[in-house]
């Protein structure tokens, strides 16, 4: 009985070892986050190629973005994963796969009504539309000093309707998402301007999941190799 219990507790701890925790943002963060057009997003269809080359499971859970690092910390989940470059300045004893995309911001205007932006200083005096909780590299310092004023929202697509709204002239979302929103909704009212912040995207594991980590980490590399995670995002742009 004994032998069968230490054989039992094996293999159902091989089995959890299986099963990742990945985090997910509660709000509707399209095209990461969608469950339309009888799709899941970007995040979703990726973790299924992934799962689809390696004996894995992913087990989702929905938290805010504050609350992520916290919840990696407690060991309620094991994966977030998108992470930018100053996530890894955040964070230590975890485990980063190699970037496997790029994550863009650029800022956005009223159809027609775009501004010369070729310096943070473009922008003094403005107030600018942007994601609470987000990090903006390039434009950190002006927030803090209050050179540029942000007006925090919920998720991009506020950010997007608040801009038509004219609760302000300027506005800054990730590449992918203004893409998306702008051919599906925004064509008519909102325009992109100039790139900024550009980041390698990797995958962010705890510590305890290295090893599930480094798996997941090989098979990114082979589906860039493959054109795969570009075509994918081809396909929600």
């Amino acid at each position: 009985m004994l032998i069968l219990g230490i054989v039992t507790s094996s293999a159902q701890a091989r089995i959890e070892d299986r099963i990742l925790r990945v985090a997910l943002l509660p709000d509707n963060h399209l095209p990461y986050y969608s469950a339309m057009e009888n799709r899941d997003g970007i995040v979703r269809e990726l973790l299924e190629l992934i799962r689809s080359r390696a004996d894995i499971s992913f087990e989702s859970h929905y938290y805010p973005r504050n609350r992520l690092l916290k919840k990696l910390d407690t060991g309620d989940l094991d994966l977030i994963p998108l992470t930018s470059s100053h996530w890894h300045e955040e964070k230590q004893n975890v485990y980063f796969t190699r970037p496997f995309a790029e994550h863009c911001n650029v800022l956005l205007f009223r159809k027609g009504q775009s501004l010369p932006v070729y310096h943070p200083r473009d922008l003094y005096g403005q107030v600018v539309g942007t994601v609470r909780d987000y990090g903006y590299q390039e434009l950190d310092d002006y927030f803090r000093t209050g050179l540029i004023t942000r007006i925090n929202l919920r998720n991009e697509q506020q950010v997007f309707d608040m801009l038509v709204k004219r609760r302000y002239d300027v506005a800054i979302a990730g590449e992918t998402q203004a893409r998306y929103l702008i051919n599906h909704y925004y064509q008519d009212t909102i325009e992109t301007g100039p790139t900024i912040d550009c980041v390698p995207v990797s995958m962010m594991f705890r510590a305890q999941k290295e090893a599930s980590g480094k798996l997941v980490d090989r098979i990114l590399q082979q589906l860039m190799t493959e054109g795969e995670i570009q075509r994918l995002l081809r396909i929600w742009r």
